[in-house]
C-alpha cells in the first residue's frame, strides 16, 4: 500500500520518543516535523512485506554514558537493487529494555527508513543509565528483528574495576570465514574496536573460499551490495548483536591504498567513488551521524530526506570515547586526510617499496599521516582527562621495521614507515602529553606485531637499543585476510628491531583485552582453520602491560 504521510498519526507516534533522538528522520518537535514532512511529501509503505525485512540483523555502537546508537536496515532481498525495497519510506518502531525478555521497556520510539538512505535506520537513544546493559529490537512492515544487546559507557567520574574489549580488522570475505566474530560474540564484551577494512572492494574471484558478488565497487549500489553480502554472514551478525562497536575505517572501504583524494590507479573520477563509499559506510555503521557528518540535527534531517552526495564529501570519524576512570579511547582516521604515499612510480599512486636513499620525500617534515587538523585535535585532547589507560585506535603498524641500513633501508610507503616525520610528531606528542599508560591498537598488515613504542631525538633514531619506552603497541592480525609476510622474514626483521617483542604472520584472528586499573592483559586469539566456518579457536599468545610500566611482557 502506498500513501502520502499522515501527519497527525505520525506526530502522535513521535510523542512516544521519551527524550530519545531518532535518525532518520530525527524529529525533535512537532512543528518542525510537520514542516519537514510537508516539504518532503514523504510516501509511506504501511502494509506487511511478504519477506522478512531484517535479513541484515541489528547493530549498536558509539557508546556514551547516557546514549548509544542502534542500527538496522530493511532489506527483504539484501543482494538485490535497493535491497528488494520499493522507493517508499517505511515506519520503523524501536524498543530498548533493561532485560532480554523486554519485561521492562525503558525507551521506545518511531523512525522512518528512507529510500534515499538505503532504508537504513540509525537511532541515537538518549536518557539511558550509564554503565549498564540494554537490549533492543525493531519492528517494521509486520515483522520483528532479532534482539541485540548493547551497553552504555560508564559516567566520567565512575570508578570502573574491569572492562573487556576486542579489537579486529581486515575481513576479506573471499579469503575465509568469520569465525573470529563467532568467538567475539561469546566473550561477553563491553565493546568491539574495529580498526578498518570492514569490506574489500575488489571484484569476485573464482577458486576462493567464498566469492564476492559483482565487479569492483565503484557506485553506491555496488558498495551497498558488498556491505549487504558481508552482513549476511551469521557470525558477523552475531557479533554486532552482542556488543556495541567503536569503528574506524582503512582503505578497502573505498579503494586499496587510497590516500585523501587520490588512489592507486589515479582515476579522475575517484572523488565520486569516494562519495559513494562514504555514504555506504554511513548507511551500514552504527555511528553518530550528526558527529560524523558534522551537521546540526535539523540539517541532518533535511540531508537524509533527500541525500545529496556532497553531504558525504568529508566525514569526521575521529573521536574520543571515555569509559569512566578506567580508559580513554581515541579513534583515529588514517586515510581521509593523509598526504599521498611518497615516491610512487610514474603514472601510479598508492604504495610501493622504496629505498630510503632514493626517496627524498621521506624526509619532508610537512607530510602528514593523520592530516594537520586531526594532529592538532589529538594533541589538544591527549591527557586532558586523567584516567588509568589511554588507548589510541588507528589503522596500521606504528612501530618502525628495520629492513636494511641507511640509504639501503627498504621502506613500505603506505604504512607509518612512509611518514617518518609524522610518526615522530605522533610519538613525541604521546611522550609529552603525560597520558598514563598509552597503548596503541593497530591493524592492516595481517599479522600480529607486539612492540615497545620508543622515541628518539629524530625520526631515524628508532633502532637504538636504549631509547626510553613510552608506550605499547598491539598490532592485530586479520580476521580472515591473507598475509603477504612469511614468518621467517618477519622474524629476521624483528631480530634487527630491538623494540619488536613478538611477531606472528601465519595466523588469522583478533585481540581480546581484559583491562583493570592495575593491568592490561591481551590475548591473541587465532582461528585454527580459516577455511572452515566452524573452526576451533584458541589463544596464540598472551601479554601483560602493567600500570606505570610501558611495554608488554609475554605471559604465555
Amino acid at each position: 500500500m502506498r500513501r502520502i504521510f499522515d501527519r497527525r498519526r505520525f506526530l502522535q507516534a513521535s510523542g512516544a520518543l521519551l527524550g530519545a533522538r531518532v535518525l532518520p528522520l530525527c524529529l525533535p518537535n512537532s512543528a518542525y516535523a510537520a514542516q519537514l514532512l510537508d516539504q518532503a511529501s514523504v510516501a509511506l509503505l504501511e502494509t506487511p512485506l511478504n519477506q522478512n525485512p531484517f535479513t541484515l540483523g541489528v547493530a549498536s555502537g558509539w557508546p556514551q554514558p547516557q546514549s548509544v546508537v542502534l542500527w538496522t536496515r530493511l532489506a527483504p532481498e539484501p543482494l538485490a537493487p535497493q535491497g528488494g525495497m520499493s522507493p517508499l519510506a517505511v515506519p520503523v518502531k524501536w524498543e530498548v529494555a533493561a532485560d532480554p525478555a523486554f519485561k521492562k521497556i525503558v525507551a521506545t520510539g518511531d523512525a522512518l527508513a528512507m529510500p534515499d538512505f538505503g532504508h537504513s535506520v540509525n537511532v541515537e537513544v538518549a536518557a539511558l543509565q550509564s554503565g549498564r546493559d540494554y537490549w533492543y529490537r525493531f519492528h517494521a512492515a509486520g515483522a520483528s528483528s532479532i534482539v541485540g544487546r548493547t551497553r552504555t559507557a560508564p559516567a566520567w567520574h565512575d570508578v570502573v574495576t574491569n572492562a573487556r574489549l576486542a579489537f579486529a580488522s581486515c575481513q576479506n570475505y573471499e579469503h575465509g570465514y568469520f569465525a573470529a566474530h563467532r568467538d567475539m560474540a561469546r566473550q561477553n564484551l563491553d565493546a568491539v574496536v574495529f580498526l578498518g577494512d570492514y569490506i574489500y572492494e575488489g571484484r569476485g574471484h573464482d577458486g576462493m573460499v567464498r566469492k564476492h558478488i559483482g565487479q569492483a565497487c565503484k557506485t553506491l549500489d555496488d558498495y551497498r551490495q558488498r556491505y549487504a553480502q558481508y552482513r549476511l554472514d551469521p557470525d558477523l551478525q552475531a557479533c554486532h548483536a552482542s556488543a556495541p562497536w567503536m569503528v574506524i575505517w582503512d582503505d578497502h572501504e573505498v579503494s586499496n591504498d587510497y590516500a585523501g583524494r587520490s588512489e592507486a590507479a589515479l582515476d579522475p573520477q575517484f572523488v565520486q567513488r569516494r562519495l559513494a563509499a562514504y555514504q555506504a559506510w554511513c548507511e551500514f555503521m552504527p555511528v553518530s551521524l550528526p558527529h560524523v557528518l558534522g551537521v546540526t540535527q535539523s540539517k541532518l534531517n533535511q540531508a537524509l530526506t533527500h541525500p545529496q552526495p556532497t553531504v558525504f564529501g568529508a566525514l569526521s570519524i575521529h573521536t574520543q570515547f571515555n569509559w569512566g576512570q578506567l580508559f580513554n579511547l581515541y579513534a583515529l582516521d588514517g586515510r581521509q586526510y593523509r598526504d599521498p604515499q611518497p615516491c610512487a612510480p610514474i603514472g601510479k599512486g598508492g604504495s610501493s617499496t622504496v629505498l630510503a636513499g632514493a626517496c627524498p620525500q621521506l624526509s619532508d617534515p610537512s607530510r602528514s599521516f593523520l592530516g594537520a587538523q586531526q594532529e592538532a585535535w589529538l594533541k589538544q585532547h591527549m591527557g586532558q582527562r586523567s584516567v588509568g589507560w589511554n588507548i589510541l585506535a588507528q589503522t596500521t603498524l606504528l612501530a618502525p621495521l628495520h629492513m636494511g641500513d641507511g640509504d639501503a633501508a627498504r621502506i613500505w610507503t603506505d604504512g607509518w614507515d612512509g611518514y617518518p616525520a609524522a610518526r615522530q610528531r605522533f610519538l613525541h606528542d604521546i611522550a609529552h602529553s603525560h597520558m598514563r599508560n598509552p597503548v596503541v591498537l593497530s591493524g592492516d598488515v595481517h599479522a600480529n606485531w607486539v612492540s615497545d613504542l620508543v622515541v628518539g631525538a629524530n625520526a631515524d633514531d628508532f633502532a637504538h637499543p636504549k631509547l626510553p619506552v613510552i608506550g605499547t603497541e598491539f598490532c592485530g592480525t586479520s580476521v580472515s585476510s591473507h598475509s603477504s609476510w612469511k614468518q621467517e622474514k618477519a622474524e629476521r626483521v624483528a631480530a634487527q628491531s630491538p623494540h619488536i617483542r613478538y611477531v606472528r604472520t601465519d595466523q588469522r584472528g583478533y585481540g581480546l583485552i581484559d583491562l583493570s586499573p592495575q593491568r592490561m592483559q591481551v590475548s591473541l586469539r587465532y582461528i585454527k582453520e580459516i577455511v572452515q566456518s566452524d573452526s576451533e579457536i584458541g589463544t596464540l599468545a598472551q601479554f601483560l602491560v602493567e600500570d606505570g610500566k610501558p611495554g608488554a611482557r609475554r605471559e604465555a
